[in-house]
């Protein structure tokens, strides 16, 4: 009699020993309110985005944070990088720049904060750079468990602006005399744009001063880019352009979009100037 009980006791144990070590396969969860700024509809990388958060270099981005995980929290992960090249939107990208100096800054955060307990309020406040370059960027934030479960990643467009300047630069088109559709093109001829870039303060001050030029395969919707120029000018609000375009021998047959676009020395960006031709 005796020896059953202790072999009773001896399972329960073992049952008690396995509930102890039962992995935790359960994701934190994180729910997220922006006290400032508000949302609102803007163009992004080329289409309207509903909910894109505007901000300038002044102020303070705000979001209230809420927690939560059924046994431990560990660590939170923000995340904040340059949209600049329309990653993730298929969309009319800027380009590569050199460093000079004077140059605006991007507005780049990577931090993780470690967390306690089950739940927790986190008030997020992030500044963005003194002098910033302005454009869009990306937002992500991540909750991660103690046993190492992470929460579904929420992702938010922002829009930075240069309190300093607002406003893009204007392009107007010498040659062609305006923007349409330039008909038949021949694969290796050479396209030629010419006009002026005019801004309201200095292409180059904060060096991020461009006029590019993008096509797109209409079939495929994919964009690819062509040459550009950097503002050196005497004048620093007014640049001269006369931009050469070798069509590719590798387009196939069909229509493309083509598009130049500027940026002034802090990344505003001008409105495009589109044009349409077909490889026959």
């Amino acid at each position: 009699m005796n020896v059953l009980r202790r072999g009773l006791f001896f399972v329960a144990l073992v049952g008690v020993a396995a509930c102890g070590t039962e992995e935790d396969v359960t994701a934190p969860v994180l729910e997220g309110e922006f006290l400032f700024p508000e949302a609102r509809a803007r163009d992004i990388c080329g289409a309207v985005e509903s909910e894109v958060y505007v901000l300038n270099d002044t102020q303070q981005l705000e979001m209230r944070l809420r927690l939560s995980d059924d046994e431990q929290l560990s660590e939170l992960k923000v995340d904040i990088h340059a949209n600049f090249d329309c990653h993730g939107h298929g969309g009319v990208g800027s380009i590569g720049r050199p460093a000079v100096e004077g140059a605006t800054d991007d507005w780049r955060v990577l931090r993780i904060t470690e967390l306690t307990g089950q739940e927790q309020i986190e008030l997020l406040q992030l500044s963005p750079p003194e002098f910033a370059t302005a454009g869009p960027f990306h937002m992500s934030l991540q909750i991660v468990d103690a046993s190492g479960n992470q929460s579904a990643a929420q992702f938010f467009t922002l829009y930075l602006q240069n309190h300093l300047d607002t406003l893009g630069p204007e392009l107007i088109l010498d040659s062609p005399s305006e923007p349409g559709d330039l008909g038949d093109v021949e694969r290796g001829e050479t396209l030629v744009f010419s006009g002026t870039m005019i801004d309201n303060r200095s292409l180059q001050d904060g060096g991020n001063g461009v006029l590019y030029l993008v096509y797109q395969d209409l079939s495929s919707g994919n964009y690819f880019q062509g040459p550009h120029i950097i503002p050196a000018g005497a004048d620093p609000t007014v640049e001269d352009f006369n931009m050469s375009f070798e069509v590719p021998q590798s387009l196939v047959r069909g229509r493309y979009n083509l598009i130049l676009r500027a940026a002034d020395g802090l990344n505003n960006l001008s409105e495009p100037v589109a044009f349409t031709f077909r490889i026959p």
